[in-house]
C-alpha cells in the first residue's frame, strides 16, 4: 500500500463523478482510513490530503403536500 498516490484517489473519486454525493462519500471514507495506515507505517503520506470534493448543486428534497401528509398518517 506504500505506493498509493493522489492520482489514484482522484481516479477513484472520478469513477463516481456522475453521482457526486457518492464520490464525496467515498473520499470521506478514504480520509478516515488513511490516518490509521500512517500510524501503522503502511503508507508514508496521506494521499487524500489535497484531493478536493466534487462540487454539485442539489435540488433539495420534496416538501410533502397536505394530501401526502394525510396519506402518510392514514397508513
Amino acid at each position: 500500500m506504500r505506493s498509493w498516490q493522489k492520482r489514484y484517489v482522484r481516479d477513484l473519486r472520478d469513477t463516481r463523478a456522475e453521482t457526486p454525493a457518492s464520490a464525496n462519500t467515498l473520499l470521506k471514507a478514504l480520509r478516515a482510513l488513511f490516518p490509521s495506515t500512517r500510524n501503522e507505517d503502511i503508507v508514508d503520506a496521506d494521499p487524500t490530503r489535497d484531493v478536493k470534493r466534487l462540487r454539485y448543486v442539489s435540488k433539495g428534497h420534496h416538501t410533502g403536500t397536505l394530501d401526502e401528509v394525510a396519506q402518510f398518517e392514514r397508513r
